[in-house]
């Protein structure tokens, strides 16, 4: 018995959509399996991005603290006197940095280093001899001479005023003069009213 073209087509129908079925119950589970994965990625992406960017702010810029304050001014030292000086303890009596006092001829200044520095200018026998060099300058008559030593230099520092020696023996012991000049030795310096400044000949 002949199926009518209506009849066919429906059968046709039925196979088709019997097939359809079968796929599609053998494709969902697959496509749900690919979109479960697909969002189980897109939510570990999403909360990576979202832990980096809490990680990444970076918290409130820090208040860099308050200024220092130096500290307190130290003390003054109690070693010296009221501006820094030192004193010089020397024969019973206080003195200051740089305060001097006479001593016979001679002057004793008070140092920086607690010690009193005195000149070493010899001081007269007689009460009739006169200082000169230094302070006193040329002071000596024509007869006299300045009686510098080496130590004196030539007048930077005081001697007293000696008669000039009337002969000299002829022993030939060079000293440079005062003036520059070289003697057969001392004697012969001193009676051309030259003091000493220095043993052997000038240079």
């Amino acid at each position: 018995m002949k199926r009518t073209e209506k009849e066919q087509r429906r059968a046709g129908g039925g196979l088709r959509g019997a097939r359809v079925e079968r796929i599609l119950a053998d494709v969902m589970p697959l496509r749900w399996m690919a979109l479960s994965v697909l969002v189980s990625a897109l939510m570990s992406c999403g909360g990576s991005t979202s832990g980096d960017n809490t990680q990444g702010s970076g918290g409130a810029p820090g208040s860099g603290g308050a200024p220092g304050t130096g500290g307190e001014a130290g003390s003054p030292g109690t070693g010296g006197s009221e501006a820094g000086k030192g004193t010089c303890e020397w024969e019973g009596a206080t003195y200051e940095v740089g305060e001097s006092v006479k001593v016979e001829c001679n002057t004793c200044t008070c140092s920086e280093s607690g010690q009193m520095l005195c000149t070493t200018s010899p001081c007269p026998d007689d009460p009739g001899e006169s200082l000169c060099g230094g302070s006193y300058g040329d002071t000596c008559g024509e007869s006299e001479y300045c009686a510098y030593e080496p130590e004196h230099e030539c007048g930077a520092k005081a001697s007293v005023c000696l008669p000039r020696p009337e002969g000299c023996n002829q022993i030939y012991l060079p000293v440079c003069g005062c003036d520059g000049k070289t003697y057969g030795n001392a004697c012969q310096a001193r009676a051309a009213g030259q003091g000493v400044a220095s043993d052997g000949e000038c240079p």
